[in-house]
């Protein structure tokens, strides 16, 4: 079994994990609405005058979306399946034991409790692994698109 302090220092490392990725989804929320403005802005010169238009930065937009989405779901997808795994063996080793065709004894019932608590440690550790891996590409595209067009409405 994991000692408290030990098991108390990783839930409280998984905390902060997951307060750096609510920040993060904060800067992107605010990146993104800055990002949106600009290009609505673009977007209406587009209509006005197509021909000075910025076609550079106007055929960026779908296409970086499509990129940062898909890796978002990547991210996403790859910590559901090891997820999935890990509670599949799990799974495996409870209907193993069950399968005995006997009482579990006392240190398997201490073994399984153990493993019980180390699960539950290691998937609140993943789900915050998860979330951060799951925003980040989302999180870079936006903050520097927001931080190219300020520099670039500024000049």
């Amino acid at each position: 079994m994991l000692d408290p302090f030990t098991y108390w220092s990783r839930m409280m490392a998984v905390s902060f994990d997951m307060a750096q990725t609510a920040l993060r989804a904060s800067q992107t929320m605010s990146a993104s609405r800055d990002v949106i403005d600009k290009r609505t802005d673009m977007l209406r010169s587009a209509m006005s005058d197509p021909v000075h238009a910025d076609h550079a930065e106007l055929g960026r937009m779908v296409p970086e979306k499509l990129a940062a989405f898909s890796s978002a779901g990547n991210a996403m997808i790859d910590g559901w399946l090891a997820w999935n795994r890990a509670l599949m063996e799990e799974t495996r080793h409870v209907g193993a034991m069950a399968m005995r065709g006997r009482a579990p004894t006392a240190s398997e019932w201490m073994a399984l409790a153990a493993r019980g608590q180390a699960f539950g440690l290691t998937a609140a550790e993943s789900s915050a692994r998860v979330g951060a891996a799951t925003l980040k590409p989302v999180h870079a595209k936006a903050v520097s698109n927001a931080k190219r067009l300020s520099r670039r409405k500024a000049g």
